[in-house]
């Protein structure tokens, strides 16, 4: 149950009074065992902020140029200045340096639960269908459940998606941090991109390999999904990239599917899909980009490889109106949806899956304008169901 699991959250000071709180109101509110790491030391509506850089040998923090950051972010802090303001490239190369350690105070503070999920600010996760997927495992096997990305020939859990480790990956981390942080998982670190995948190595030295867990574990947000069958029915456990009211409203919804339908169902894709996306299409939206990038037809065809085919009239003159670009993609029996742009380099785009996309700053020239076809849609709904 809730207290066998720990929800560790990994941000930094300079983004944190941004992207903080709206964790503490939500999920924070309801997880019994909860850490915070960071790059600095400090409390924060009285929830203390560990510093997961602290324990590093000093002589590293000497040597290593992203320590510059470090540093930067002490002095700042000494007097008295507001940390949001000193935002760069170079506190994304310090926090690489946070992973390590931090998963190994995790488990010395905690020694006793059973899961662990390592969540970053702009992760939003399902409290209910996380419980139910640990519940579905055994906890003393080495399980390590993650989005996969590769790092060179190493599987790695992408650490915005969530990392998840059981007690028994936890365990044998453990037993050989001691003799490999300072050795073999420095260099790791030193010479790697990225803190997500320097945990894959390590974890693989201590005999832990990943379990792939996407599309449960995820790195899109549900206005940026592209919604195919390999998502519709399974549920929805973590998003990334989220915006603190796409957190908020995720928490608001998970807390209504939990008083309607208890802690055992989980809500699945579909479920999101029938809240968050399907709601918003529309035959045409202004000012909006739905993401659709898989064909282009731009005014000038020699900018994309034709191979020099016959182009079919309704391709040659799509670029040229929202309604032209509309009729090409009514052509096409697999079209879901179009987006279109006027002004000089007037351009139509495609795409066979449904995704809902953004709002995009008006411009009198361009005029972008999105659109979906929605009785083809509602076909496309039909054929996934039932679950």
């Amino acid at each position: 149950g809730a207290s066998d699991v720990l929800v560790v959250l990994k941000t930094g000071s300079t983004e944190i009074f941004e992207k903080l709180p709206e964790h503490l109101l939500t999920l924070f509110n309801c997880v019994p065992h909860k850490l915070i790491f960071s790059d600095l030391e400090q409390d924060v509506a009285g929830i203390h902020v560990h510093d997961a850089l602290a324990n590093i040998p000093h002589s590293w923090k000497t040597e290593l140029p992203e320590f510059e950051a470090y540093r930067e972010i002490k002095e700042a802090r000494g007097m008295g200045l507001d940390l949001a303001n000193l935002k760069s490239g170079r506190f994304w190369d310090l926090d690489k340096w946070k992973f390590l350690p931090m998963v190994h105070r995790s488990r010395q503070m905690f020694p006793d639960v059973k899961w662990a999920i390592f969540i970053e600010a702009d992760t939003a996760l399902s409290w209910t269908n996380f419980l139910q997927l640990t519940r579905a495992h055994d906890s003393e096997l080495k399980l390590y459940f993650g989005a996969q990305n590769m790092l060179g020939d190493t599987a790695f859990a992408h650490g915005g998606s969530g990392i998840v480790l059981s007690q028994g990956a936890l365990d044998a981390y453990e037993s050989v941090y001691d003799e490999l942080y300072t050795t073999t998982w420095k260099q790791y670190t030193k010479n790697s991109c990225c803190g997500d995948g320097v945990i894959a190595q390590a974890l693989k030295d201590a005999g832990v390999e990943l379990t792939p867990a996407w599309p449960m574990i995820q790195g899109e947000t549900p206005s940026s999904l592209d919604w195919t069958r390999r998502h519709w029915c399974a549920p929805a456990v973590t998003w990334h990239h989220a915006a603190s009211f796409e957190i908020d409203e995720l928490w608001q919804y998970h807390n209504d599917w939990v008083a309607e339908h208890g802690w055992d169902t989980p809500y699945l894709f579909r479920d999101i899909y029938a809240t968050f996306v399907s709601p918003h299409l529309r035959e045409s939206r202004d000012n909006w980009d739905n993401l659709s990038r898989e064909f282009q037809f731009p005014r000038d065809p020699t900018e994309i490889n034709d191979s020099g085919r016959v182009r079919p009239e309704a391709e040659v003159h799509a670029h040229e109106s929202f309604e032209k670009c509309r009729t090409l993609c009514e052509g096409r029996k697999d079209c879901l949806q179009f987006r279109w742009r006027g002004g000089r380099n007037k351009r139509c785009w495609l795409s066979n899956v449904v995704q809902l996309g953004r709002p995009v700053p008006e411009d009198d020239e361009v005029k972008p304008r999105s659109g979906w076809l929605l009785d083809r849609i509602d076909e496309w709904k039909q054929k996934r169901e039932p679950c």
